[in-house]
């Protein structure tokens, strides 16, 4: 028998297939670079369902990654604002380096898309929700698991499950953001 989360999937890969198609790609003009902002300021937003696990985790780790010379934020697409990150996402994050308790939560709205020179989301859905709220965002809009060896339809939320899940989405998620880092840098480059 077929499982929920199986038929799940592949309703994700038809809809970000289908959404590729519409748009040549989601974030990938013809010759396969990632489409370019026109703003001076290179910035990079993560979002993710509740900004209280994966987008934060993203953001500390893109920003110590990426030094000096980026913004990087993340925001919740359905979240309340001012929340601190989960307590696992915290002490999950210690293990790894990172300590994600200056994180306060924040909603998306327009001038963070607007001001983005990339926008990276967890899951197909959240493309297609982010893309519809925000048209003019399309080709800026990034599935981060895409860029996961070998690539994920989705970076699963880790909320309400326990701190070994945690470090196992993290480590999915480090990997992801090698990848997406190698590749904007070496269009930086040339």
């Amino acid at each position: 028998m077929i499982s929920r989360a199986s038929i799940r999937d592949t309703l994700y890969q038809v809809a970000h297939t289908l959404l590729v198609l519409k748009n040549l790609s989601t974030s990938r003009d013809v010759e396969g670079k990632l489409f370019r902002s026109s703003l001076p300021e290179k910035q990079l937003l993560f979002l993710c369902k509740g900004n209280i696990c994966r987008s934060p985790y993203a953001e500390f780790r893109a920003r110590e990654l990426l030094g000096d010379g980026w913004v990087v934020r993340s925001a919740g697409l359905e979240t309340t604002p001012g929340r601190s990150a989960d307590p696992t996402a915290i002490s999950a994050s210690k293990k790894l380096g990172l300590d994600l308790t200056p994180h306060r939560t924040q909603s998306v709205d327009g001038s963070m898309i607007r001001d983005a020179s990339w926008i990276v989301v967890m899951e197909v859905g959240q493309l297609c929700q982010t893309v519809s709220r925000f048209p003019a965002a399309t080709r800026r809009t990034l599935q981060l698991g895409y860029y996961h060896t070998p690539p994920k339809t989705r970076l699963t939320d880790p909320y309400g499950r326990d701190e070994q899940f945690f470090l196992d989405r993290y480590r999915e998620i480090d990997t992801a953001l090698d990848g997406l880092l190698k590749r904007i840098r070496s269009e930086e480059q040339g």
